[in-house]
């Protein structure tokens, strides 16, 4: 039996909000909120950044979508619009 508040997500799915998960939560939250990985580490109480990063900073969608979006556009240079619209592509 695990310690912590069952959630019910709907019909027959149940997850259980412990200590830990609410743990990786802070965490990951740290660390995408741009705070300096060090930091993040000593709050956590962890022995190595390693562990902090490895172990409970979790990607969320959000955060990809986030660093695609601020990639720049690519387009092809003005000189060769011509020379791909004769190739079709």
């Amino acid at each position: 039996m695990t310690a912590g508040t069952a959630a019910r997500l709907g019909p027959g799915r149940r997850r259980v909000a412990d200590f830990h998960a609410l743990r990786h939560t802070y965490i990951s939250r740290l660390v995408a909120s741009g705070a300096n990985i060090k930091v993040a580490q000593e709050l956590a109480r962890h022995s190595s950044p390693l562990l902090t990063l490895g172990r409970y900073a979790h990607v969320q969608l959000v955060d990809q979508t986030r660093a695609l979006d601020a990639l720049p556009a690519i387009q092809a240079p003005r000189a060769n619009v011509a020379a791909l619209a004769a190739t079709g592509a």
